[in-house]
């Protein structure tokens, strides 16, 4: 982890806040809730080009090496402007998950991508009735010979319709694993659920 200094803090939040008041105005905001990615790919870009997609991502790895503080300060700004991206999903959940496991091979082959923006990726963990416990996970992986398969419903996902990779937590044999599924993966359906926040997608 990178440690950042009071005044480069100040810097990067100058540098959010100067980004959304230029590119996400009210009336972006509305336009881009109307659109069917759901967010707008050139300002994704432009976050990305800033460090912010990687913020949380090690500099190992092509991030930022931010921590805690530093994401605090982003997803303050980013919220209080009704940031309409897979922001939460692809730089704060994904790379969080990925850390969390310590699979090095997996952290090489995703984090770099996720860090420059180029892939988006978001996390499936909660079943049907959106509860955060083990019992609550609503698939189940089941291992055939080097293959595995997933079967069941992970519900409230974000931003998976735009999602290129999903890191889909799943019940094996008393246990979790976590199996990185491939957006156009074969037997893979995304619906939409209804949501009163259109600025945000399940």
């Amino acid at each position: 982890m990178q440690v950042f200094e009071a005044e480069e803090r100040a810097a990067l939040v100058a540098a959010v806040q100067r980004l959304l008041r230029d590119k996400n105005a009210e009336a972006d905001v509305r336009r881009t809730m109307e659109t069917e990615r759901g967010y707008d790919p050139e300002l994704w870009r432009q976050l990305a080009e800033m460090g912010l997609t990687g913020l949380i991502v090690d500099t190992d790895y092509g991030g930022s090496g931010g921590g805690p503080v530093e994401l605090e300060l982003v997803m303050e700004e980013i919220g209080a402007g009704l940031l309409c991206s897979p922001f939460l999903s692809s730089a704060v959940l994904a790379p969080a998950l990925l850390n969390a496991t310590g699979d090095e091979a997996a952290k090489k082959r995703l984090l770099p991508s996720l860090a420059s923006g180029e892939t988006i990726a978001t996390v499936a963990i909660t079943g049907e009735k959106g509860l955060w416990t083990q019992d609550d996970i609503g698939v189940r992986a089941t291992e055939a010979g080097k293959d595995w398969t997933l079967d069941g419903v992970a519900s409230y996902v974000t931003h998976g319709q735009v999602a290129d990779v999903l890191l889909v937590v799943a019940a094996v044999s008393g246990d979790v694993g976590i199996f990185e599924v491939e957006a156009g993966a074969k037997g893979l359906e995304i619906a939409p659920l209804q949501t009163f926040d259109l600025t945000l997608r399940l």
